[in-house]
């Protein structure tokens, strides 16, 4: 019988250490996501290039096999002010770590230490593809008229697929619904203290996971990360701000975005240090003059460069 793309699910959960794999559930560990791709498996291949006698190949050798898997979620509120969103340990193995203030807020600050570890499974109509001590790295598409999406890539150890019978147990009423972005949505969103009219934004954590295979050591590694951000937006007067000084004077100033109305409702994204990294240009939407521009995250005090507030 054909596996259907659409049935499918993803359950996480934070291991106690590096070879300490858990076990989640899909009562206690669902992640509801909009699309879910896992690889089966994730190789190198190695030529042998050896000398023969007639053309042809001679095959390949395939090594330091890992298990990787790309999902989305959207991005909501969480269920009440002080409590943890539901998308927690994505954001621990992402490199963030949590500070909950009662009945207030859920921080989400980087450090510069070991992540944790995860264990995520992938079920894919009647077939599961698991990893273990994984690590994430996350981006953001916030667009307006659009969904806010979340989009995750997990890399971890190889555990060979097997058949599964699909759960039916998954429980999905920590995710709630989000808003679209749009002005009344989305009521605070500055670009270098200018409450630009964008078009577009996103940022990458740039986390730079890569499967490290050593003698004595095979498992994921992140030895950086390279936060950056894309924005589109109108194009001021220069008196607004001269955007064409900003990047020639290598200026670093925040910006700041909360998407959600009234309090208990809302998520902040602080990035303190935005600084622009290569030419912007001018585009054209609806006939009207928008400046398209690349930015570095940079760190104020460290391990601030991106900051997550449900709040």
């Amino acid at each position: 019988m054909a596996k259907l793309m659409r049935r499918m699910l993803v359950i996480a959960v934070a291991q106690a250490g590096l070879g300490s794999p858990g076990s989640p559930t899909a009562a206690s560990n669902s992640i509801q996501t909009r699309t879910a791709m896992p690889k089966p498996i994730a190789m190198e291949y190695l030529q042998r290039n050896l000398v023969k006698a007639v053309k042809g190949n001679f095959g390949t050798i395939a090594t330091g096999e890992h298990g990787m898997i790309e999902f989305e979620t959207e991005l909501a509120k969480s269920t009440a002010a002080g409590t943890a969103p539901p998308i927690k340990p994505l954001l621990l193995g992402a490199g963030f770590a949590e500070t909950l203030v009662a009945d207030t807020s859920a921080a989400y600050n980087l450090h510069s230490s070991a992540h944790t570890y995860l264990t995520l499974w992938c079920y894919v109509d009647g077939v599961v593809f698991k990893i273990e001590d994984a690590w994430t790295t996350v981006s953001a598409e916030l667009n307006p008229k659009g969904i806010p999406v979340l989009k995750w890539r997990a890399m971890g150890k190889y555990v060979a697929p097997a058949d599964a019978t699909f759960p039916t147990d998954y429980d999905f009423s920590a995710f709630l619904k989000p808003l679209p972005v749009q002005k009344v949505n989305t009521p605070t969103f500055t670009v270098h203290g200018v409450a630009v009219k964008a078009s577009a934004f996103s940022w990458d954590l740039g986390n730079q996971l890569e499967w490290s295979e050593l003698i004595n050591e095979s498992e994921v590694n992140s030895n950086d990360r390279q936060p950056s951000a894309r924005v589109t937006f109108e194009l001021t007067s220069v008196s607004t701000k001269n955007w064409a000084e900003t990047v020639r004077l290598n200026t670093e100033a925040a910006i700041q975005m909360i998407h959600g109305v009234g309090a208990g409702n809302q998520v902040q994204m602080d990035m303190p240090k935005a600084q622009f990294t290569a030419d912007p240009d001018l585009t054209t939407v609806n006939n009207r003059v928008f400046l398209n521009g690349q930015l570095s995250l940079n760190p104020n005090a460290g391990n601030d460069e991106l900051v997550l507030t449900w709040k």
